[in-house]
């Protein structure tokens, strides 16, 4: 487990404590925790460029690895692995890697930060484009078959396919050899159901996908059983909520654009739904990009590369359970291909609530849902005017601190890669432009990422009391700011610490975390956005007991979630759990009220 920044409370006092015992020749060595695997190399902070090894260390337990690029799967152990740098920008990347035992169960994960940097900013090499059709089909059975028991699902398949991953309602089940999946259709509820196929060329890139509707129909409808975890590819999408009952046929469809068309610029995707379907999700290539109503979408298809691309529909009942979905194949054909822009946005389920106003008011700001329209900086600024409550004046330098636009400049570049597990998208957005108290330099950052104000007061009072130049980990990354931003995890916040770890250098003009409270709050809540967006790739169908898969669940869920990951770099694990009821403490007896925040 990797802990991203400074816990603070009863633990971190002991952290604290234990390392001043170890300066002072009083303490026993602290032995490293123990791993499952490691990345060997390349060393964290490296600069790389061209072909670079990774190598893993692994103990006995690891049966084999997945190894990831900025959480996109790119090979698994026990092959070499190489990692051509020419196919990201230049600038701070992920690499991580996944422990599997025999059972293909997670039994740990590591990564590391690295800088990339050829000799000219490449463009990010796209996936590979299939051709329209041929290239991978389901043979058997026939798209709408009525099924039930052991159901056999052949595949046809042509260069430049090398092997396949079978998905069952979107989650990863099997990967081939060999290309016939015996599938136990008594795992579902009875119902329709999606099967899909994806071909992976000898690179393990993308280039072809197929799938088919089947109705399930078995003697009773049990409680799905878990999907389990790939042994090579991709990792899979998180496993979905087990759905009623859907009626057998004609819940939802696409009724245009037509299978296989080949379409251009403005596509509208219409759909039909009968009861029990109440509303609808609608995506492109896996990603949601809108809900109903209306139930026709005008897709803009230049967002995306030329060739063959998946449009799917999910529909819902009124107690929004999934109860039908469709899903179809088409062929963009636009003037050129350009680089896909980002996936907007958004949330499968629930239904998404009609966004809030992106006009901030004066007032308290509370949690926007997924996929809000959220307010700009000036907006929030004249939100938060004439808030002039100040608990802590010793963070006045700090508080009247902004990156000038050079900074910012050299700031963009570092983030736009994204880092511990954020989109750059989010991350370049954080800018600290605002000034003012502590209290509404908090209420600002609140707003213009869409959180409620006072979790934010919490979780600041839990890190640090409230005091900007305070900091943490020492030694350990260092976790600088209000809100304790990791510059190890995080080196774009404060580069000049992040690659020596010399606290005397927090001063440094780049150490942005350090000298700027908007900008500490500005960035950690950037973080906290994406992750409340199920925008962290690596913690994608990280499930513990008792709670919703990430990036599934309530907006509540959503948001608590995110604050522990903050701590423990993992969604509702024991080290988040324990971060999450500190933080609830504190929200619950609000010590900004009562000067207990700033000693």
């Amino acid at each position: 487990m990797r802990v991203f920044k400074d816990g603070y409370g009863f633990v971190g006092l002991i952290v604290i404590l234990l390392f001043g015992f170890l300066i002072l020749g009083l303490g026993a060595p602290i032995e490293a925790a123990a791993y499952e695997v490691k990345i060997a190399a390349p060393l964290s902070d490296s600069v790389v460029s061209g072909t670079v090894p990774i190598s893993l260390l692994m103990k006995s337990a690891t049966s084999f690895a997945n190894v990831y690029i900025d959480g996109v799967y790119l090979a698994s152990t026990p092959s070499a692995i190489s990692w051509s740098t020419a196919d990201v920008a230049n600038g701070m990347h992920t690499i991580s890697a996944k422990a599997y035992d025999s059972a293909s169960q997670v039994i740990g994960t590591s990564s590391r930060l690295v800088r990339v940097k050829n000799k000219a900013t490449p463009t990010p090499t796209s996936t590979s484009t299939p051709s329209p059709t041929g290239q991978v089909t389901i043979s058997s059975p026939a798209n709408g078959a009525t099924v039930s028991g052991t159901v056999s699902i052949a595949v046809q398949y042509a260069a430049p396919v090398s092997w396949l991953n079978f998905y069952v309602d979107g989650n990863w089940v099997a990967s081939s050899p060999p290309y016939t999946l015996a599938w136990s259709s008594s795992s579902v509820a009875n119902g329709l159901h999606s099967i899909s196929v994806n071909g992976y060329n000898t690179s393990d890139a993308l280039v072809a996908t197929t799938s088919i509707s089947l109705n399930v129909k078995n003697g009773s409808s049990p409680t799905p059983a878990p999907s389990p975890s790939p042994t090579v590819a991709p990792t899979p999408p998180p496993t979905s909520t087990p759905a009623p009952t859907p009626t057998p046929a004609g819940g939802v469809s696409i009724t245009s654009p037509k299978s296989g068309a080949t379409v251009s610029g403005t596509v509208s995707v219409v759909v039909q739904n009968v009861a029990p379907v109440s509303w609808v999700n609608f995506y492109i290539d896996g990603n949601w990009v809108a809900s109903s109503p209306p139930y026709t979408f005008a897709w803009n298809s230049t967002g995306v590369s030329n060739g063959q691309h998946a449009i799917a529909v999910n529909g819902y009942n009124s107690s929004n359970a999934l109860v039908a979905t469709t899903a179809m194949n088409v062929n963009v054909q636009n003037g050129s291909g350009p680089t896909p822009t980002p996936a907007p946005s958004g949330s499968a389920t629930p239904k998404p609530s009609a966004s809030a106003s992106s006009t901030a008011s004066p007032g308290y700001y509370s949690l926007l849902p997924s996929g809000s329209a959220l307010p700009s900086d000036s907006q929030c600024a004249s939100g938060v005017a004439g808030d002039t409550f100040e608990p802590v004046p010793q963070n006045a330098p700090q508080n009247s601190y902004m990156p000038s636009a050079s900074d910012l400049s050299t700031y963009v570049s570092e983030a736009s890669g994204g880092e511990g597990g954020a989109p750059g998208s989010y991350l370049t957005r954080a800018d600290g432009q605002f000034t003012g108290t502590t209290d509404a330099i908090l209420k600002w950052a609140s707003c213009k990422w869409g959180f409620d104000e006072n979790v934010t007061r919490a979780t600041a009072v839990n890190e640090t009391h409230w005091r900007q130049t305070e900091l943490g980990d020492v030694g350990n990354g260092t976790s600088l700011g209000i809100l304790q931003i990791k510059s190890s995890d995080y080196p774009s916040s404060c580069e000049a610490v992040s690659s020596s770890q010399n606290t005397s250098e927090v001063t440094d003009p780049s150490c942005y975390s350090y000298n700027s409270t908007a900008f500490a709050a500005d960035y950690k809540l950037a973080q906290q956005r994406a992750c409340f967006e199920g925008k962290v790739s690596y913690m994608v169908g990280e499930a513990p007991s008792g709670y919703p898969a990430y990036p599934n669940g309530t907006p509540d869920q959503m948001m608590w979630g995110c604050v522990g990951w903050w701590y423990s770099g993992h969604w509702y694990d024991s080290g988040a759990l324990n971060y999450i009821s500190q933080v609830q403490g504190y929200l619950s007896s609000e010590p900004w009220l009562s000067g207990g925040v700033g000693y």
